[in-house]
């Protein structure tokens, strides 16, 4: 990399120099401040080291320089916005001056061009945005999805109580099984080896690499995506190619898996089959690349922010336990000791509800929130946000300013709660989901699967660290964060929960996986 580095200052030195000495004075405001810019290089060192959760090292922004700060690195303006009530203004209430998508070259040769985070094209990003609003996009939708939803967590109690030492790993299955049965009417196996489940599980960590911020020198330097792999220095060639495979695989499988279902007249409901009968796609088309996104943006987003909420809910009541046994009395008293909440009995457990909104602000799934690209000039509060400058909000600093949320680093659901707090604190679903036209367009499937988990799992389980004095875990960089490794006792509360979780497999058996199905149809395509 440090050849292609040397390179591209080299040529860009000259073009910089050119520049500054024939531009006209500017009379405009100044930027926000920052650290110090370098000649040619600007802020491009004062990144986050590796293995450094970005949203801490970059909330001493808001320590340093207030509300907003910036960088620039190579002629780039980036600028941190640090400030809940800011976030909101520019990129919410005014979203149709910073709605623009940034450039990610490394994101294009890797094969993820036609991504909700990626795609400049406005008719196919729309195209893609609808279908997901359509299907998705509000709890209307949701709606005809919660028997889905109640059995799938059913299942999940299961699997927890039978292996509670996996409790990650069913985390993510209940979270893939549910997306990928409303998406492509899949059934995962249970058990076992299922090859499309663990294609969209190696999708999504990479996913969090291939947009993981300051990673690829190719997102700095873009002249490098024409530097062939053997050159030296340019092994994210490689890498790209790499992921390119995975997520053509990842895409494509599901979508022709159905048409042969379709024309061998065994297709089974699903938003994709929904979508295909609507129209005709030719085969290599841009309209059939949109379709096959459409539905790999259902899966990957709807699953994933799903698995970081969910797992920071468990950690949060090890770690609180008052919290848990408030949770739990409010569940016995209003539904009863050994009978399950529904969907509808939201309305009646205000505590249950303010847990979700604080499992989504103590610790966002996504703590640096989807950048923007400013598309005008604009001022706020005396500082210049100029044209094609990259917006990039620190939701962390969001949910945890003292300012905004008393006592932020601790776990409190009565913050939201009418008479607890005068008046309740903000609810953190105005920003933790992101803003304006770029908000993620599943963020209805995880605040309700949270909402039925934390129901399930408080009412039939103890939850507890299996070491009393083990600290709190730190949560891992990435585009979306998780919970580092936290041991945890998953107990039924009493043989009649225990037998309350049994009955899925008599209210609802197992229905036969798709798992072989798709495993002889990718070996006959040649797709494994």
């Amino acid at each position: 990399m440090i050849y292609s580095i040397i390179i591209c200052a080299g040529a860009l030195l000259g073009f910089l120099i050119l520049q500054k000495l024939l531009a006209p004075k500017d009379t405009r405001p100044p930027l926000p401040p920052g650290p110090w810019r370098r000649p040619i290089i600007g802020n491009l060192t004062d990144f986050p080291p590796k293995g450094t959760p970005e949203w801490l090292f970059w909330a001493k922004h808001h320590e340093r320089y207030g509300p907003m700060s910036s960088l620039e690195v190579m002629g780039q303006t980036i600028i941190m916005i640090n400030d809940a009530h800011l976030g909101v203004e520019i990129m919410h209430k005014k979203s149709a001056l910073s709605q623009m998508i940034p450039d990610a070259p490394f994101a294009h040769l890797a094969g993820w061009g036609m991504s909700l985070a990626t795609e400049r094209n406005k008719q196919a990003w729309k195209t893609i945005r609808a279908n997901m609003k359509q299907e998705i996009g509000t709890r209307r939708a949701i709606s005809t999805f919660h028997p889905k939803m109640e059995i799938g967590i059913r299942r999940f109690l299961l699997r927890t109580l039978d292996n509670p030492d996996d409790l990650r790993f069913h985390i993510r299955k209940e979270a893939n099984a549910f997306m990928m049965d409303v998406a492509y009417g899949y059934t995962i196996a249970p058990h076992g080896k299922d090859e499309l489940y663990d294609l969209t599980q190696q999708s999504v960590r990479q996913f969090s690499h291939i947009f993981s911020p300051g990673e690829w020198s190719v997102n700095f330097f873009p002249i490098l995506r024409y530097v062939p792999s053997w050159f030296p220095g340019a092994s994210f060639q490689i890498k790209a190619a790499e992921y390119k495979r995975t997520i053509e695989r990842m895409t494509m499988v599901p979508y022709l898996w159905i048409k042969d279902q379709v024309a061998r007249g065994c297709s089974r409901p699903s938003i994709l089959l929904r979508l295909l009968q609507k129209g005709h796609y030719e085969s290599g088309s841009h309209q059939e690349q949109v379709l096959v996104w459409t539905n790999a943006e259902f899966v990957m987003g709807g699953s994933d922010t799903t698995v970081s909420a969910v797992s920071s809910f468990f950690v949060a009541m090890a770690l609180y336990p008052e919290v848990q046994h408030q949770a739990r009395e409010e569940l016995d008293r209003v539904v009863g000791p050994t009978t399950l909440a529904t969907f509808e009995h939201r309305s009646q457990l205000p505590f249950i509800d303010a847990l979700v909104k604080e499992v989504f602000r103590w610790h966002p799934a996504s703590p640096l929130g989807a950048p923007h690209i400013t598309q005008e000039d604009q001022i706020w509060d005396g500082y210049l946000l100029p044209k094609g400058a990259l917006l990039l909000p620190n939701i962390w600093t969001f949910t945890h300013d003292p300012s905004v949320y008393h006592d932020p680093m601790v776990f409190k659901p009565e913050r939201f709660l009418e008479g607890q707090s005068s008046p309740p604190e903000t609810d953190p679903m105005k920003f933790v989901f992101g803003f304006g036209r770029r908000i993620c367009p599943g963020r209805f499937v995880t605040d309700e699967k949270l909402f039925l988990i934390a129901c399930h799992a408080i009412s039939c389980f103890l939850i507890s660290p299996k070491d009393p004095g083990a600290p709190e875990p730190d949560w891992l960089p990435g585009v979306i964060s998780q919970p580092g490794p936290f041991d945890l006792n998953v107990v039924p509360r009493s043989p009649a929960h225990e037998e309350l979780i049994r009955s899925i497999e008599t209210d609802h058996p197992w229905k036969n996986a798709d798992a072989t199905d798709i495993s002889q149809f990718m070996a006959r395509n040649q797709m494994i």
